[in-house]
């Protein structure tokens, strides 16, 4: 199965980055103890690397169905995956609250907790 994932969040720096495509794809399971997932990532390059170490691997839609297929031999699997993601990101700072519950008892969850800015 794949399924859609708008997001991923860095707090490893002193500004928290949200960074986002249309659809990241995940990796996941059902077993005993519940549902599991994971993103598939490898070292970052381009501008991902000034906030982060590692980055995803982007699975185009196109090879949904080859991905999904158990006969697709595992070599081609690990073409169809994008290690090319410059362009393919937007990148948002994200703002303190969003590390508290609420603030002066309002929930913390409005627009502006994220703002584009732009990496070189």
């Amino acid at each position: 199965m794949v399924f859609a994932v708008l997001a991923f969040h860095s707090a490893r720096q002193r500004v928290d980055v949200y960074i986002a495509k249309n659809l990241d794809e995940v990796i996941w399971e059902i077993v005993a103890e519940g549902t599991s997932c994971t993103i598939i990532t490898e070292p970052s390059a381009g501008p991902v690397s000034q906030i982060h170490d590692r980055q995803p691997l982007i699975l185009d839609p196109a090879y949904y169905d080859a991905w999904l297929d158990p006969k697709t031999p595992a070599g081609d699997l690990k073409d169809i995956l994008s290690h090319d993601i410059d362009g393919q990101l937007q990148f948002y700072r994200v703002g303190r609250e969003v590390n508290a519950a609420a603030i002066n008892k309002q929930p913390n969850d409005y627009a502006g907790l994220i703002e584009p800015i732009k990496l070189l």
